[in-house]
């Protein structure tokens, strides 16, 4: 007795100079090394996304339930193109889980689908006994239809056995839920109902639920069988014509549903291409977004570097310009300070164009430190309060006084002597001349404290020996 589908299963320069641009190659390659690397992992978060997207979001089942139902949707999608054999393989991984599981429609689907596909290949005393399985899960579900559909599984497999009687029995179980079938189970019931008749020859009743068979079938395969078995019946009537006129029925039945296969497979075939081509234009278009960065990386990376020499360049011109100007000997305080106060800005307008992990390089620093000297000199000439200045204070002034003023430098930068800041900044105030009271005024003290710390100096170096120059 031919098989039929189960119900519901469808869906789914110099050498300093040299040294000094590798080391500008290397601090761009490195922050670009940095930025790049943000930027890939960016990137393979957009494609994950895409990817996810692309692939209708499924990344894999969480729960023992979910992960069940997934394998028996792809087996569904196997069965429905005809794959029955990856269709098994599916629903075994499926059955494994089988344990773990407590929703019996899932329970059922798994036991019910592995036995179609194992009546549909030979293996009919395996697919009985998945189908009794199949059973007790329809009726814990408490479906009627569930139960139905595996009696007309477990009918056709009897029949197919040659268990003729058996399967007769099994019919006679689906035929109490007739009421409650759709049409589909119904017409299949009617047509075992029939076959079972015509081997014992009750030629009319077979005749009559063949008929009503064909009558209430939803498929053309089931038609194509209610028709085949009435022709059958006909032509062991003596009706020759009536067989006939219901053989060539099923002949062009049989072509009407070859004529479906094939348009299926051709609908098949062009949704695979379009998937195909889907797939290729999303490589595409990863592969052109991937050389667009790239493109924009090495552009960025050329525009940065040539960005950087020029800054490089222009900085050591001003560090050269600056000490120039802290070894003039006509040159004023002020002027030193108005100097180093507009090439400090530039700088940092310079600074300014780079990306932040470029900014307050070495060079940048350097006339940072000196602008600080300059500031500290300056405010201790014009008798500003430097009484809460300290170590920094003091090493910014000292590196400016070692341009300016050699002899005084080597003096209060003698790691012998031990200066603190305050006697640092007394020493300097005591080469240009100042008096105890312009003295007292910086310190913001009395004159008998600049005066112990003029004593308690004078343990430590020759004051006599600091003679006053031209002051700044």
């Amino acid at each position: 007795m031919p098989g039929c589908q189960p119900a519901g299963v469808i869906q789914q320069a110099g050498k300093r100079e040299e040294r000094g641009r590798k080391l500008d190659d290397i601090n761009i390659f490195s922050y670009l090394c940095k930025d790049m690397k943000r930027t890939t992992i960016l990137l393979f978060v957009a494609l994950a996304a895409l990817v996810g997207c692309g692939t209708g979001g499924r990344s894999g089942a969480g729960s023992p339930e979910e992960a069940a139902q997934a394998y028996v949707d792809s087996a569904l999608h196997y069965i429905d193109g005809g794959d029955l054999v990856s269709a098994l393989v599916q629903l075994r991984q499926a059955e494994k889980l089988l344990p773990r599981l407590d929703n019996a429609k899932t329970q059922y689907q798994i036991c019910q689908y592995t036995g179609w596909i194992l009546e549909n290949t030979g293996a009919n005393s395996k697919a009985l006994g998945y189908m009794e399985r199949a059973l007790s899960y329809a009726r814990r579900y408490g479906k009627p239809e569930y139960m139905v559909d595996v009696y007309i599984n477990q009918a056709n497999t009897l029949y197919n056995m040659g268990l003729n009687d058996s399967a007769w029995r099994v019919n006679l179980r689906a035929a109490e839920f007739f009421t409650q079938a759709d049409q589909g189970q119904k017409s299949v019931i009617l047509k075992n109902i029939a076959y079972y008749e015509l081997l014992h020859d009750s030629l009319p009743e077979a005749e009559h639920h063949a008929y009503r068979a064909a009558m209430m079938a939803q498929d053309s395969s089931a038609l194509g069988n209610a028709i085949s078995l009435l022709s059958t019946i006909y032509t062991r009537q003596n009706k020759p014509q009536q067989a006939s006129l219901l053989s060539n029925i099923a002949q062009q039945e049989k072509a009407h549903r070859m004529q479906l296969r094939m348009q299926a497979e051709y609908d098949k075939q062009v949704i695979l291409r379009r998937q195909a081509e889907e797939k290729l234009y999303f490589s595409i278009a990863i592969i052109a977004l991937l050389l667009v960065i790239f493109a924009l990386t090495l552009w960025y990376y050329r525009r940065t570097q040539a960005l950087y020499r020029r800054y490089r360049t222009r900085v050591a011109a001003i560090k050269a310009d600056t000490l120039g100007w802290l070894s003039r000997k006509d040159a004023t305080i002020g002027e030193m300070k108005r100097q180093i106060d507009a090439k400090t800005r530039e700088v940092q307008q310079l600074s300014q164009q780079l990306p932040a992990q470029l900014q307050g390089d070495e060079m940048a620093s350097s006339i940072a430190e000196t602008k600080l000297g300059v500031d500290v000199l300056y405010a201790i000439l014009t008798e500003d309060n430097i009484s809460q200045y300290g170590k920094q204070e003091q090493k910014a002034v000292t590196e400016v006084m070692k341009t300016i003023d050699r002899e005084l430098a080597y003096l209060i930068d003698n790691p012998d002597y031990a200066l603190t800041p305050k006697e640092t900044f007394f020493c300097i105030m005591e080469r240009n001349g100042k008096t105890d009271a312009q003295k007292a005024r910086s310190f913001c003290c009395s004159e008998q404290a600049v005066r112990s710390t003029k004593s308690r100096l004078s343990k430590k170096i020759d004051i006599e020996g600091i003679r006053p120059k031209a002051p700044l």
